[in-house]
């Protein structure tokens, strides 16, 4: 592929991108029962069902810290 045609590629995808508007989500209500708010920089989910741990989700791009381990769960006997 020529620098010409990525570089059309490139800006196409762009446009397409900002013509979708403002919507983060495409489902309105979602598959899953939580899900982070596209405009706040920290999202917690305090427990992350039977594996015992809670994780922040921090922007940009939702990095994961781990926040909370939970004594007696599967994360916490793996170490």
């Amino acid at each position: 592929m020529n620098l010409k045609n990525l570089l059309f590629f490139s800006l196409t995808c762009g446009v397409y991108t900002l013509a979708e508007g403002n919507n983060y989500y495409k489902e309105p209500h979602g598959l899953f029962s939580t899900r982070p708010d596209a405009k706040k920089s920290l999202y917690s989910i305090k427990r992350f069902g039977p594996v015992g741990l809670g994780f922040d989700l921090i922007q940009p791009a939702f990095t994961i810290r781990i926040s909370n381990v939970e004594e007696g769960s599967p994360a916490a006997s793996a170490g």
